[in-house]
């Protein structure tokens, strides 16, 4: 048995199934009835799409982590239930029946233990950490902990037959509808709580609001985001230039945040002036420079000269 799992969905292609990145491992996360891609993740429509993972054995003392964000909260919908059907041996993660709160659910067999531990948020990106040793089970919630049960029970050693991601083993149940960036599995390992906070602090910034969900996007440590492309994203779209989404634009942090405010608010306006006197300049000595041409300048120099500069500046 491979010591951790790792399904990465951030920017997932087509139909085809996401191979766990643990090297040695082939176990595919395979999407069902209609689940896509996105450079977010794995979306859900909340109707009847699911994930089905390849079958493993596994148990004992184990951590989960997930990045996941719910659209809207249909009842008991889970964010991954592993089991060997409704009521066996199940181990999930799923909003408590009708209300937010975040539910961590062992069996062993049919006996059931579960940890109830604070409120999913919608539309809200959430990083969630489970782990389970021995009998104490915890819930960490965006690198805090939120939960812990001490006379809970480790999920039994065997292969089970479902591996669900967005779907539970009780057909009464509803489907998950929302986004999981990624889910990972941490096998004979319960993480610490210094672990979890790594591992918050490091979250890809594919996802959520924390970065650009591009390919080339660096990684924003928890608490900062990429304000430059929040401010760009709307103007590009409105003059068609979809293609400078590829530029990654770098994430404001303590250190640099009067830096980006500068670029922000004078770096415009001296490219604006520049363009202007660049302008009164050639109409002057008779040059045939429309203003129309003056603009076009004016929106390169902003929205791909500044950019860069901007990127070599907060990197």
């Amino acid at each position: 048995m491979h010591d951790a799992h790792s399904w990465n969905f951030l920017g997932c292609s087509g139909d085809s199934p996401v191979v766990d990145e643990t090297v040695g491992s082939s176990l595919a996360a395979t999407a069902q009835n209609g689940a896509s891609c996105s450079t977010e993740g794995m979306v859900f429509d909340g109707v009847d799409d699911y994930v089905d993972i390849d079958d493993w054995e596994w148990g004992g003392t184990t951590s989960f982590e997930v990045y996941v964000k719910y659209d809207s909260f249909n009842s008991y919908s889970h964010v991954f239930d592993f089991s060997n059907g409704e009521n066996s041996d199940n181990a999930y993660l799923r909003r408590h029946e009708t209300t937010f709160t975040i539910h961590w659910s062992i069996r062993q067999g049919s006996t059931n233990l579960n940890l109830y531990a604070s409120n999913w948020e919608s539309p809200t990106w959430t990083h969630v950490v489970l782990t389970v040793s021995s009998t104490t089970m915890k819930v960490y919630k965006n690198g805090a902990l939120v939960g812990t049960k001490t006379n809970g029970h480790e999920p039994n050693v065997l292969a089970r037959t479902q591996h669900w991601c967005g779907r539970s083993a009780w057909s009464t149940s509803g489907y998950f509808d929302g986004t999981i960036a990624y889910l990972k599995i941490y096998h004979n390992k319960e993480l610490t709580d210094s672990e979890v906070a790594s591992l918050q602090n490091t979250i890809q910034c594919y996802a959520g609001s924390y970065g650009a969900g591009l390919p080339d996007c660096i990684p924003c440590p928890f608490g900062t985001f990429a304000y430059l492309r929040l401010q760009y994203r709307l103007i590009l779209h409105r003059v068609n230039l979809d293609f400078l989404y590829l530029m990654p634009l770098g994430c404001i942090t303590t250190s640099n945040f009067h830096r980006t405010l500068v670029a922000m608010t004078l770096g415009p306006f001296i490219l604006g002036s520049l363009n202007i006197l660049l302008y009164i300049v050639l109409r002057a000595s008779g040059a045939n420079y429309r203003a129309n041409e003056a603009f076009d300048w004016f929106l390169f120099m902003t929205f791909l000269i500044l950019p860069s500069v901007c990127t070599k500046i907060f990197r």
